[in-house]
């Protein structure tokens, strides 16, 4: 029965189960790796190359805060993509890279499609030209110590970000206010998520924790074999409720998959068929000096992974509590509404009678109306003279000034022409932390007739 074509690297690869007397026996870890199979040598060739391709934006992505990290990357190939684009696939409009927050663009998908198409050339060409070699081990345990390191940074970046929840962070005010039938499924993700600090945290570790462990040889199974549950339960996620990192995160899962590889047939073994395993056959990755370099940088890179992923959602959490300190932050229900001199009694009926008033950014406001319907304006304030400048944002041009006063403490009385119409607006804020149920402490004894 022929063994797989990564069973016979050096880096983390079982000796052959039949060779051994017993689980406990012991492995030459000098012993040459065997010959592969031809079929074995083609497929590594390609995920090589396609891994090569992947990756190649790594470590230099590590090094900034922005989501358009790899748009250099990205434009090395954007050439190519345009021209699969309009050539091959004949798509209507022109692809041009996106500096989105999004990995599912268009051009993405046309992008992976050309890193398939240039690995199966380069791995043809490669064959071609390359066919005695027995075996690929030293190119093996260098793309998966390559797989390895991106895998951690990448694991400590999101797991960071958990730990102190600034990825799935408390909501947003407006979006406390918004009624359920109004979020989007992402949108509901996002709530769902960031209403437990304890799931982030658990979610959080897990991420934290699987990518440490992928930084030694020695417990690289251990640290894929967490990752590959977090992971899969990440891309399911995307999915599901259609979260635009789909791509990436089924990458990150592939890539976690292809370290578990070479012990596919120890799993079966000890799991499934019930056989004697034999201990893994590591051998030397590094010798002479480069050992001593690997013993002084390992720790180092170790300590910057994770360095970098805690700064990161470090700056974060202080670029959201700013949030809490601009000026009239907060959920205000309206007091009393006027337009063009005339107040509206209550009940309000007019589907542009405003019902609640939000500032949760220092440049927007938003606006709930009394039938839930929510629009926001882009905003420009001016603390010291009480004015305030409201307008769309796809209309810049249009701008709306009001003028705004605190009578007492909570209170805010806004007043100016909107669209045509005079507004006088007595806002009152509300303890927004009433409406957020889920914030309330955790009960280990749940009575029903007792009061929440």
């Amino acid at each position: 029965m022929p063994s797989s074509a990564l069973d016979h690297a050096t880096d983390g690869v079982p000796a052959d189960p039949a060779a051994a007397p017993s689980a406990s026996a012991t492995v030459d870890a000098d012993d040459a790796p065997r010959t592969w199979t031809p079929l074995q040598r083609v497929a590594f060739r390609f995920v090589f190359v396609y891994l090569l391709l992947y990756n190649l934006s790594f470590p230099l992505q590590s090094f900034t805060f922005a989501y358009t990290d790899e748009t250099w990357y990205s434009k090395l190939w954007e050439p190519m993509v345009a021209w699969v684009g309009a050539h091959m696939l004949r798509l209507g409009t022109p692809i041009v890279v996106v500096p989105v927050a999004s990995a599912d663009t268009r051009f993405d998908w046309v992008q992976v499609l050309c890193y398939l198409a240039v690995s199966a050339i380069a791995a043809a060409v490669w064959t071609a030209v390359d066919r005695r070699r027995a075996h690929y081990a030293q190119a093996h345990d260098f793309i998966r110590a390559w797989v390895r390191y991106n895998l951690a940074f990448s694991m400590a970046i999101y797991g960071a970000a958990k730990v102190i929840q600034t990825q799935f962070a408390e909501p947003m005010l407006a979006d406390v206010i918004r009624p359920l039938g109004q979020f989007s499924s992402p949108s509901l993700l996002w709530a769902f998520m960031s209403a437990s600090y304890a799931y982030n945290l658990f979610a959080g570790l897990g991420e934290v924790v699987g990518g440490v462990l992928l930084f030694w040889r020695r417990t690289t199974t251990l640290g894929a074999a967490i990752l590959v549950g977090v992971l899969a339960n990440v891309v399911v996620i995307n999915f599901a409720y259609d979260v635009p990192v789909k791509l990436y995160s089924t990458h990150l899962l592939l890539m976690t998959l292809f370290l578990l590889a070479p012990q596919a047939r120890r799993f079966a073994n000890f799991f499934v068929l019930n056989r004697p395993v034999a201990p893994v056959r590591l051998g030397r990755f590094l010798d002479g000096r480069w050992r001593v370099a690997r013993a002084v940088l390992k720790p180092l890179v170790i300590a910057f992974s994770l360095g970098l992923g805690f700064t990161r959602a470090a700056h974060d959490r202080q670029t959201l509590a700013e949030f809490k300190r601009i000026p009239l932050y907060g959920i205000y229900d309206v007091e009393r509404f006027a337009r063009n001199g005339r107040t509206v009694p209550p009940p309000l009926v007019d589907r542009r009678d405003w019902g609640r008033v939000v500032f949760s950014f220092a440049s927007s406001m938003v606006v709930k109306t009394v039938t839930d319907s929510t629009f926001g304006y882009a905003m420009e304030i001016d603390t010291a003279a009480g004015r305030m400048e409201l307008y769309k944002r796809r209309e810049p041009a249009q701008r709306f000034a009001l003028r705004y006063a605190r009578p007492a403490p909570g209170v805010v009385r806004m007043t100016g022409v909107i669209a045509g119409d005079t507004l006088d607006v007595r806002l009152k804020r509300v303890d927004e932390t009433k409406l957020m149920p889920w914030r309330k402490p955790f009960r280990w004894v749940v009575d029903p007739a007792a009061p929440r």
